[in-house]
């Protein structure tokens, strides 16, 4: 899903939310944008001339980047309460160092887990447009989790007057790249 990220490209999707039965109950819309690398804006295409290049010729630099919870739709009624998203995303940041016991010990950098806020109506269709800034810095970690790490969402509402949040395990599925 966020292997679009290693060429540069902007990315938008549209995806079935699954309930625990493995029910279909509703969409997700997401896109993903990439910002700024190296100090140079993406978004303004100054670095046409370098996308030939690989990510990992930018080891070491920052790489800013947005992922937007656009909305839901045909959410069930039963939960459109207070509905929000909850994202996490693959640890990017780890840095691999050696430990005293000779193999490798993963480190994190960095917040991974993320909130839209809660819609203020009742609906089966939210609108968040929500977009969540990361910026990391460019590791083999990364390059290598771009490519084969999932971005999971949990969508949470409760019944419609209740007052309060009550999680429905409404999930959209792991995103990934594996075909």
């Amino acid at each position: 899903y966020l292997d679009s990220l290693s060429y540069f490209i902007e990315f938008e999707e549209v995806v079935a939310v699954i309930d625990f039965r493995g029910r279909e109950v509703g969409r997700l819309r997401v896109q993903v944008t990439p910002l700024q690398l190296a100090g140079v804006d993406l978004m303004l295409d100054e670095i046409d001339q370098q996308q030939t290049k690989s990510l990992r010729d930018y080891i070491g630099e920052n790489y800013t980047f947005t992922v937007t919870i656009v909305g839901c739709k045909n959410l069930p009624a039963e939960s459109c309460s207070n509905v929000y998203v909850a994202m996490s995303l693959p640890n990017l940041e780890a840095s691999d160092r050696n430990n005293a016991g000779g193999g490798k010990e993963s480190e994190t950098i960095g917040n991974r887990f993320f909130e839209t806020p809660k819609h203020a109506h009742d609906t089966i269709h939210p609108s968040f447009d929500t977009p969540i800034t990361i910026n990391v810095t460019i590791t083999e970690h990364m390059c290598d989790a771009l490519s084969t790490d999932m971005v999971e969402f949990t969508l949470h509402g409760s019944k419609p007057g209740s007052g309060h949040s009550i999680e429905e395990h409404l999930i959209a599925p792991k995103i990934g790249t594996h075909d």
